[in-house]
């Protein structure tokens, strides 16, 4: 059984969640100052043991982003990232105003996940492509850029 928890894990945690999934790990300085600043997070638990995390970002009114979704792979397809965004939601229904910009940063094949919360793929036809960069890796940039 899942139980879900309104904190962040610890850095060893998060760093392994991300190795498991392919994203590899950060590093530990940087991760221990960044979580807790997140706005708002949560992650799941099986038998005592952090399997899954997400967590908000953002200015706190207008502009909030969904910065990950982690799921230990062997927990997937569980419903614990349904769970996620039920938590989620109910955050930016008490912060988030009219219009709030809500981004998300979905991992490849994810995007009919998120679709099903009414988030919709960049570029549109009056909205330019979502972009992005790594901070100080251009040879990481130019690798990704060539995908």
């Amino acid at each position: 059984m899942y139980t879900y928890h309104e904190e962040i894990p610890s850095v060893k945690q998060y760093n392994e969640l991300r190795k498991l999934v392919g994203w590899g790990d950060l590093d530990e300085i940087a991760v221990e100052k960044s979580l807790p600043n997140s706005m708002y997070s949560v992650l799941a638990k099986y038998k005592k043991k952090t399997i899954a995390f997400a967590r908000i970002v953002g200015d706190g009114k207008l502009c909030f982003y969904i910065q990950e979704v982690i799921v230990h792979p062997d927990h997937q397809q569980q419903g614990i990232a349904t769970n996620f965004m039920k938590y989620i939601f109910e955050y930016f229904k008490t912060n988030a105003v009219k219009r709030s910009y809500i981004g998300v940063f979905a991992g490849k094949g994810l995007e009919k996940f998120y679709k099903k919360y009414d988030f919709w793929e960049r570029p549109t036809g009056e909205m330019g492509p979502g972009m992005m960069q790594f901070w100080n890796d251009p040879e990481f940039n130019k690798h990704l850029n060539k995908i």
